[in-house]
């Protein structure tokens, strides 16, 4: 279980919220944009969402793309530099399960 701060005794703000966890440290990497937008988001009984363009590095939110530089290299960069460092077993396993999904039928 994380150590995370107390954030909400039921009469604390998003603001308040946001800056709580913000001055806790244990959300750094984040920044404040997409943690606000987390935040926003588990208040309003929503789950957090985000994703990732291909060959973009920036945070994607449903408000709108929320941090510009979110990954230090795009995903698609990362997806190859994994897909290059698989040795032949975890290769062999991956075309396995790709060839499993190709060969399922519809509706499966």
């Amino acid at each position: 279980m994380l150590n995370l701060p107390q954030v909400d005794d039921g009469s604390a703000t998003r603001a308040q919220i946001v800056k709580r966890f913000a001055a806790s440290g244990v959300l750094q990497p984040v920044g404040p944009a997409v943690l606000a937008a987390e935040v926003s988001d588990m208040l309003n009984r929503d789950i957090p969402y985000f994703w990732f363009e291909c060959g973009d590095t920036a945070i994607h939110h449903a408000s709108g793309r929320i941090k510009h530089d979110g990954l230090s290299r795009r995903i698609i960069e990362r997806a190859v530099d994994t897909f290059r460092g698989l040795n032949q077993q975890d290769l062999e396993r991956q075309i396995a399960i790709l060839s499993e999904f190709v060969d399922a039928p519809m509706g499966a």
